[in-house]
């Protein structure tokens, strides 16, 4: 992604990167520490339209609230590069996993994404 910014003009200097995340779940968490860090009032998160409508749940149980948050889908039909229409039928199926999880006990929660990511 840091190289896909750069081609598309983004300054090296304005991405941050974050890399220990292994889940949307955790993701947010370590986002909120780089935003705290810059302490950013604004922030604009963008992903496709299933996985934001996910990220947004787990945003509104928990997310600074001195920080206005912003959301902004990515177009299917401007996806880059683009999205063909198995990758949509799977991340619909894997959204609805993914909210159907969020039903198991935290612990459980956390060993099985690590089990299934390799990263147990």
């Amino acid at each position: 992604m840091q190289q896909y910014l750069i081609s598309h003009g983004v300054p090296a200097s304005a991405i941050f990167i974050e890399q220990h995340s292994f889940d949307t779940q955790t993701n947010w968490e370590n986002a909120k520490k780089i935003i705290a860090n810059q302490q950013w009032k604004k922030v604009q998160v963008i992903s496709t339209a299933l996985h934001l409508h996910r990220l947004k749940g787990i945003i509104s149980h928990n997310h600074p609230s001195q920080t206005i948050i912003t959301y902004s889908p990515i177009p299917q039909t401007q996806s880059d590069p683009n999205t063909s229409y198995f990758e949509l039928w799977y991340n619909a199926h894997y959204d609805w996993a993914a909210y159907l999880s969020y039903l198991l006990p935290q612990t459980v929660y956390n060993w099985l994404i690590k089990a299934i990511r390799n990263q147990a």
